[in-house]
């Protein structure tokens, strides 16, 4: 009789206690990954929110251009996400250019940079980990975008203020 209870708490243990009890494992950790992710995208916010001009103007040992700083002011552009800027047609050899999110402006940021964050400020991403960046110390300095696989930095529009009264579209479907 003890050795047929044995046997039946073994096979309730490997067939029901043990995948309940990993199931359970899983939901847990997937909640809590679901939680710090959405705690992320908060302070994420909040920091795009609330720019830390200063501490960005001591690291570049100048003042921000005003144009950027009207960037973090507008709070319907810079809440902007997943979008084509578009050229004038008149610069048919620039293409549109797909922005994921804007970055926010302070010391997490500069932090966290795969090129010279000495001498370029990253204000936008194409959610691949590649920046659209600008020389701060320029008064309407000009749009770069980094590649951080190639290292590669190429010129997307002679100005900031050029680059920022270019049309906003969705993007549009690659077949």
């Amino acid at each position: 009789m003890n050795a047929n209870l044995l046997s039946f708490l073994t096979e309730f243990a490997y067939t029901i206690a043990l995948p309940v009890a990993i199931i359970c494992l899983f939901f847990g950790l997937l909640t809590r990954a679901r939680q710090r992710s959405a705690d992320y995208s908060r302070r994420f916010l909040q920091r795009l929110a609330n720019p830390d001009f200063a501490f960005v103007e001591r690291h570049f040992g100048c003042a921000l251009p005003d144009r950027l700083k009207q960037l973090y002011a507008d709070t319907e552009e810079l809440n902007r996400s997943g979008f084509e800027i578009v050229p004038p047609k008149e610069q048919d050899d620039t293409e549109p250019v797909y922005v994921a999110f804007y970055e926010p402006a302070d010391e997490e940021s500069l932090k966290y940079r795969f090129h010279d964050g000495d001498t370029y400020f990253a204000f936008a991403n194409d959610g691949c980990g590649n920046d659209y960046m600008i020389d701060p110390h320029e008064p309407d300095p000009p749009v770069l975008y980094h590649d951080h696989e190639t290292g590669e930095v190429t010129p997307v529009a002679a100005r900031f203020s050029e680059f920022m009264s270019w049309e906003r579209r969705e993007p549009k479907d690659e077949a």
